[in-house]
């Protein structure tokens, strides 16, 4: 299932991906550092991160541009893994 959000191109806006029932699949493994990557046109522009949720906030973006953002993690287990969202910037 592909996450797929909405933005205007001024708008300064947090998203978060939620990697708990992931986690939990994988015997309670938990977060232990984040990084949102995203490519040029659209800023990141602060992120934080919990044991199970990735948040990040992004600013900008060309309108009518789509942008992958990928929410990537390590664990505690020694694991890495990526999912991406797309922001569809728009004037709205």
């Amino acid at each position: 299932m592909t996450t797929r959000f909405r933005k205007d191109s001024d708008a300064i806006l947090d998203y978060r991906v939620n990697w708990a029932t992931y986690l939990t699949a994988l015997g309670g493994d938990t977060i232990v550092s984040a990084q949102a990557i995203a490519t040029s046109g659209i800023s990141i522009l602060s992120e934080s991160y919990t044991s199970t949720d990735h948040t990040f906030w992004l600013g900008g973006g060309t309108i009518n541009t789509t942008y992958p953002i990928t929410s990537r993690i390590w664990t505690t287990a020694g694991r890495r893994d990526d999912k991406t969202i797309y922001i569809a910037v728009e004037n709205r």
